[in-house]
């Protein structure tokens, strides 16, 4: 995900404190949170599958990408709905909080400073502090793209559907 030079539209969530953006053009809607299916032989980081207006979604677990610590999934908590480049995914946040005008000339590029880094696009430095941009289309590496794809492939064929 690279930087243009107009302004970027970013939807704020929380996870465990930290606040992270979305560019608004991945996201489809905001949910609020249900018991996610199991999804067996699916990577890690995925959590189960919802049903999203007749549509099975992955549910992807943002304290795990994060390394952050585990919690119990709570009602109050909320999934965005975004479009990678490769399909649909639910992301796991504890609450969306706002929507933020980003100037590009706020935005500084992540190296590969920390495990989170890959993870994300930039950082905005913002009057409220720093918010960490998210590259949504680095969420999931190519092996476990493969192997989400085998895990629902799995499930739509109705081998080891597990709830």
């Amino acid at each position: 995900m690279g930087f243009s030079r107009d302004p970027t539209v970013a939807l704020v969530f929380e996870v465990e404190g930290h606040r992270y953006g979305v560019d608004t053009a991945y996201v489809e809607q905001i949910v609020r949170a249900v018991l996610p299916v199991r999804l067996p032989h699916a990577p890690a980081v995925i959590v189960g599958v919802i049903n999203v207006r007749g549509q099975v979604v992955p549910l992807l677990d943002l304290r795990a990408r994060f390394a952050l610590p585990a919690r119990a999934l709570c009602a109050d908590e909320v999934f965005l709905i975004v479009r990678t480049a490769r399909q649909r995914l639910a992301l796991r946040g504890d609450r969306s909080t706002e929507l933020v005008r980003v100037p590009r000339d706020r935005l500084v590029p992540m190296h590969d400073t920390s495990p989170r880094a890959r993870y994300a696009a930039g950082t905005a430095v913002l009057p409220d502090g720093l918010l960490v941009i998210c590259d949504i289309d680095a969420f999931l590496d190519e092996a476990e793209q493969q192997s989400l794809a085998l895990a629902l492939a799995r499930q739509q064929h109705g081998d080891e559907v597990e709830p």
